[in-house]
């Protein structure tokens, strides 16, 4: 796998795992906060009760009324509840101890409610309302989420891409330098960065150095045998002179002598 390749895998999947990470705390934040406004509203309910358990639904609200005698229910505006118990939490919590009870989630007749219920003298007073309105303004938030979070990750992956490909870019051509020099061609061109830190600019600016030294210590070694060259030269025509000279002194020695 390129190493472009590999760094654009790590990076999405980050980014994915992060998505993941806030779409979950931010699904369960949004739900708490609905939780915590049906809960005010059925408080309200519970609280403007005042004996007709029919006055919500006379004024278009989807929030029903049950009043209990005890644990019984003996009045109510959802004609199922009538004759049921509450359940143990609602009664300890509201009977016992007189603490008004939140519970989430109460199946009545196959649907999910959440209630709030509110001591009385003789019992309790629960307003109740469909957890379904909670369940659609979840998905609706789900899907925008899902929906910005795809923007985000388009456009994060086109700037990671762009980065990548720069580091990468970066990388390589330090590559083909590096290449180039062990195949003993010294003329490849890199751009360099002064004074740059980040490590890729770094590479190249190495690469271009190793470049260099190496054609210096070329021009050295070159100019080293040109200047030997030219000692031998030197000495050679030194040396020929000196035997020239030896070779005519001798001829004239033969003709001098008797």
């Amino acid at each position: 796998m390129k190493l472009k390749v590999k760094l654009l895998v790590i990076q999405v999947y980050v980014i994915c795992v992060l998505s993941i990470l806030l779409a979950v705390a931010g699904i369960n934040a949004v739900k708490n906060t609905m939780y915590d406004d049906a809960e005010d509203t059925l408080q309200m309910a519970a609280i403007g009760y005042a004996g007709d358990v029919n006055y919500l639904k006379k004024a278009d609200s989807a929030v029903e009324i049950a009043v209990f005698e005890g644990e019984t229910v003996k009045d109510s505006s959802l004609s199922a509840l009538i004759g049921s118990k509450a359940d143990d939490e609602a009664m300890q919590s509201a009977l016992t101890e007189k603490v008004p009870y939140f519970a989430k989630k109460l199946v009545i007749d196959g649907q999910e409610y959440c209630g709030y219920y509110m001591p009385s003298d003789n019992g309790m007073i629960l307003a109740m309302e469909s957890n379904a309105y909670i369940s659609e303004k979840l998905k609706s938030f789900i899907a925008l989420f899902l929906g910005i979070s795809g923007a985000v990750i388009v456009v994060c992956g086109i700037a990671l891409w762009w980065i990548t490909s720069r580091i990468v870019g970066r990388v390589n051509r330090s590559s083909e330098v590096i290449k180039a020099l062990a195949e003993g061609d010294l003329t490849k061109e890199i751009k360099t960065y002064p004074g740059a830190k980040e490590e890729t600019y770094v590479i190249c600016n190495d690469a271009a150095s190793l470049r260099d030294s190496l054609r210096t210590m070329v021009e050295t070694i070159k100019d080293g045998a040109n200047r030997l060259d030219k000692s031998s030269d030197q000495f050679k025509d030194h040396f020929t002179t000196i035997n020239t000279t030896e070779k005519n002194g001798n001829l004239m020695h033969k003709k001098i002598a008797p």
